[in-house]
């Protein structure tokens, strides 16, 4: 029996009366006859809702099965089956039986052959695709192809840099000429134009026209060794894209100089963000390289020791390199960036970066945060933030300190073999202890304004 309202019926004879029939009272589960072996069935799904499907009760030899006959739910039209449907749909199931055909075995084949002529054109249309791909191999297909093929030896951030070069001068322009019809010429043509089209301060983009041109090598050199052309069609870069003489960035390389940008570092607080107030503190005394110092994570940071560890993998240096975890620095830090990075552990101490900008897509402050800062400080053109090495390395080697040390402390490569590069790393760490000891200590006293005697020579 089925309840409607309140009454109850025989059986279902309309969409009506489906759609108004309701569980009897207790139970979870319950068909309702709607006659010549149709029925609905009633069931509470997980969610708590009442969910009903049309099922066929027959014969097929000797045993007894359900057939599914499709949803009920009006709500769902594409999915929705209505009772003269379900009717329908019964009639056919029961023309199989008169036939000797199991109804549910009949469904299921079908539904099998459907989805194989699916999975089958599917197929058949990536292959036609690939194979369409492949006849084409033009300069972006191929070029794509190359860098795929170097992302397992490549840093992801340079990987995702290179394609966006590519992508921004090369494929537009010649992206869809099949690799076999790409000129010298034209290729040669296009890269000059890079190498000399104009930043926004009106400089040529000449580093950015040598990087894309070594990209296109390396992508040409990839097309002939799987076949697709004889000879790279690349011309001399060194002949039509001289590399540029790089002008020296600026730093400070006096002390009265140096004195006065201390002070306006800490008088900064009142209009920078605090990020950038601390990383404009913090780098003085570290003198870090730009991305060491921004992606830099607490877990680099022993305050116990008083050191600060660059892995390998966050230092610049080759990727295989990167890959070995001794490859990295240990950098002796001084009383003054301990009691920063414990002021600065209570904004960001519970987040990865220690300079830690959700926002930004590294996570942490942008490349320009610091250069930004220097600028609105009145220090374009005079010092920016790589310079702190600069300035590092020339004040204390004209204080006559141990060079090597001062090397050793900005983690440039020294000549030697490797009993000599182990002997640096460990007789210098002591040493360092103490130069950047004394090199907070004066840049404290510059910043006050003091008459500061030069940092002696370490033993």
């Amino acid at each position: 029996m089925a309840v409607i309202h309140g009454k109850e019926i025989d059986f279902i004879k309309n969409d009506a009366q489906a759609a108004a029939v309701t569980l009897e009272e207790g139970r979870k589960s319950q068909r309702v006859n709607a006659g010549l072996g149709l029925h609905l069935r009633l069931r509470v799904s997980s969610s708590g809702t009442v969910g009903k499907s049309w099922e066929h009760q027959y014969r097929h030899k000797c045993k007894t099965a359900w057939l599914s006959l499709g949803t009920f739910n009006p709500k769902n039209k594409a999915k929705h089956v209505s009772c003269a449907d379900a009717r329908e749909k019964l009639s056919d199931a029961m023309s199989e039986q008169h036939k000797g055909i199991d109804p549910a075995e009949s469904k299921r084949l079908d539904k099998a052959k459907k989805a194989k002529e699916k999975a089958d054109a599917l197929a058949m249309l990536a292959e036609e695709k690939v194979q369409e791909e492949s006849d084409r191999n033009t300069v972006e297909v191929v070029a794509r192809r190359w860098h795929q093929s170097t992302l397992p030896e490549r840093n992801p951030k340079d990987a995702r840099v290179i394609i966006r070069r590519l992508e921004q001068y090369i494929f537009p322009s010649i992206g869809s000429i099949p690799i076999a019809d790409l000129s010298k010429a034209m290729l040669m043509e296009l890269l000059t134009g890079i190498y000399h089209s104009k930043k926004k301060d009106g400089t040529e983009k000449n580093e950015t026209g040598r990087r894309v041109a070594m990209n296109m090598r390396s992508a040409l050199e990839y097309a002939v060794d799987i076949g697709l052309i004889e000879h790279p069609p690349i011309g001399r870069l060194d002949k039509a894209l001289p590399t540029p003489i790089r002008k020296k960035l600026p730093s400070i390389k006096t002390a009265s100089e140096l004195g006065k940008l201390l002070r306006d570092v800490y008088e900064y607080e009142a209009r920078g963000t605090y990020l950038v107030c601390m990383a404009l503190k913090l780098l003085p005394l570290v003198v870090f390289r730009n991305t060491e110092f921004r992606s830099a994570e607490w877990s680099h940071i022993d305050f116990k020791r008083m050191e600060w560890v660059i892995p390998a993998e966050n230092r610049k240096q080759k990727t295989a390199l990167k890959a070995d975890d001794e490859n990295y620095h240990i950098v002796p830090l001084p009383r003054q960036a301990i009691e920063l990075l414990k002021e600065l552990q209570v904004f960001t101490g519970g987040c990865k970066y220690l300079f830690d900008k959700p926002t930004n897509k590294d996570g942490y402050l942008s490349e320009n945060a610091i250069t930004q800062a220097l600028k609105r400080m009145g220090y374009q053109g005079i010092h920016w933030g790589h310079g702190w090495r600069a300035t590092f390395s020339t004040l204390l080697n004209e204080m006559s300190v141990n060079s090597d040390a001062i090397e050793k402390q900005l983690a440039h490569n020294i000549q030697g073999g490797a009993v000599r590069q182990a002997y640096l790393q460990s007789n210098f760490l002591e040493q360092r202890r103490a130069i950047v000891q004394q090199w907070a200590d004066y840049l404290d006293a510059l910043r006050d304004g003091a008459v500061v005697i030069p940092i002696k020579r370490q033993a």
